[in-house]
């Protein structure tokens, strides 16, 4: 936080950063250059032998340097990128000047009201005299005066508050730039002796105590790094809650990078987006299965088919502005029109005289007159879950219209899209057609089975996500 000694020049810090990005770049063609370099070695099948095996292992170990040094410096210059953005303004911040500025307008402000109340108390009194008249009239423009400086004094005091309070934010969304890279950088340059003591054997052999360890912890820490620039970029881009959800989701950087590989780019980053946003909604929904009209003991309670239809309408239209949705806010129960579907999502086309987007469901899944015994209400009460199901369908329809609204991927955007076409859609019993779906189990023949249904991209997201739901409720 700001003190006496804090400084910031903004367009100074700027050009540093500037000029560290350009050397850090110019580094990594010169690493690029060598890796090609050391890469055409290793891979010439003309050089053979006992010393030329030597000579790839010890390249090889190089090329792990060289791609660790590569890593740490692109991580380095998105920590310039965002320093230099972070600051932003053009304004020089001295922190001793404005300490001081500011101490100096809050002493002349309470100066100001001892003033204020003085004249103020002086001006009723002489109110009170028959004589006082002119008096009083004096006592009233010194509070008036008074009054004016302290509200210029306070527009002051406020311009001083403004620039600490920058300053502070500046640091806090900066101070944690460059703490990632340390620990990589130290185990690069203990490598180096490491190779150098491993290759005093050279030309006849290569290898050293420790080498093998020094390996193993250089791939720990490429490890670590990866996880920690892709928490900072959520950091930045989603901001502290988001990072802190990540952190937890994933205990450990093995776990995340199981996920998303060493390299996070743009697309991982929105999969990790979407991945946070879905666990978001699905707190959401459990929050919402604790109010009581969703209970089962509400569901077996209502004792005709009315009642359970009022309790999933009730239900989607709580659900609604979670997924974030525009969609008829009642269900269609039309059995006649589902063609032996239990449930669906209708996409809709107004344009075309269609119906709008709605869930339908089937009447007699949910009629309580049907049910025999405990078994069966249970099954009916799970048409919540299936509500559910189909809003996340609206949902994939919902992003696909509008990508920048939604926290979805592109490449999950791409897949949904891709299986909605027509001809695409896959469902059970279908024939097979002359067509090879990407989905379609290889080999498979006769009608589309249940596994396959399942397993295309939009009915595996609906599926895993009302699953993630309902199984844990």
């Amino acid at each position: 936080m700001m003190n006496e000694t804090s400084q910031l020049h903004p367009a100074a810090l700027r050009a540093q950063c500037a000029s560290a990005i350009s050397n850090l770049e110019e580094n990594n063609t010169n690493l690029d250059t060598l890796n090609r370099v050391i890469g055409a070695y290793i891979n010439d099948t003309a050089l053979v032998g006992r010393s030329y095996n030597a000579i790839r292992r010890q390249m090889e170990d190089y090329k792990l340097i060289i791609n660790a040094k590569r890593e740490a410096n692109d991580s380095d210059i998105w920590d310039f990128r965002t320093l230099s953005t972070a600051v932003g303004i053009d304004e020089v911040l001295i922190g001793a000047l404005i300490l001081r500025n500011k101490e100096a307008a809050i002493n002349a402000d309470a100066d100001y009201k001892v003033k204020i109340n003085l004249y103020t108390a002086l001006m009723i009194a002489s109110m009170a005299s028959l004589s006082g008249g002119l008096l009083a009239t004096y006592y009233r423009n010194l509070r008036n005066d008074y009054r004016d400086l302290r509200d210029a004094n306070q527009v002051t005091l406020q311009l001083w508050i403004d620039n600490e309070n920058r300053y502070n934010e500046i640091e806090i969304a900066t101070k944690w730039l460059f703490e990632k890279t340390s620990m990589l950088r130290s185990n690069i340059d203990g490598g180096l002796r490491v190779i150098a003591g491993a290759s005093t054997g050279l030309p006849d052999s290569y290898g050293a105590e420790g080498l093998a360890a020094w390996r193993t912890r250089m791939q720990e820490l490429r490890e670590k790094l990866a996880f920690d620039q892709a928490l900072a970029e959520i950091r930045t881009e989603h901001g502290d809650e988001a990072y802190e959800w990540v952190k937890e989701m994933y205990a450990s950087e093995a776990a995340f990078l199981n996920t998303f590989g060493h390299n996070i780019g743009a697309h991982d980053l929105g999969l990790l987006m979407q991945i946070i946003t879905d666990h978001r909604m699905i707190q959401d929904i459990f929050l919402v299965l604790e109010d009581e009209r969703f209970s089962f003991e509400t569901w077996s309670d209502a004792t005709n088919l009315g009642a359970r239809q009022a309790i999933l309408e009730d239900f989607l239209n709580a659900l609604i502005p979670i997924f974030g949705i525009d969609i008829l806010n009642e269900i269609n129960f039309t059995p006649e029109l589902l063609n032996a579907v239990g449930a669906y999502y209708h996409s809709g086309d107004e344009d075309n005289g269609v119906l709008p987007r709605s869930v339908w469901i089937d009447p007699s899944l949910i009629n309580p007159n049907s049910e025999r015994n405990n078994r069966q209400r249970v099954e009916s009460y799970n048409m919540l879950g299936i509500v559910i199901h189909e809003l996340r369908h609206a949902y994939q329809f919902a992003a696909m219209d509008n990508l920048d609204n939604f926290n979805v991927s592109e490449p999950s955007r791409e897949q949904w899209h891709h299986n909605t076409r027509r001809g695409q859609y896959i469902r059970t019993g279908d024939d097979r057609g002359e067509g090879t779906l990407p989905y379609q189990t290889p080999g498979q023949t006769g009608p589309y089975t249940r596994e396959e249904y399942e397993g295309q991209p939009v009915e595996r997201d609906a599926f895993g996500f009302a699953d993630a739901v309902w199984s844990a409720r």
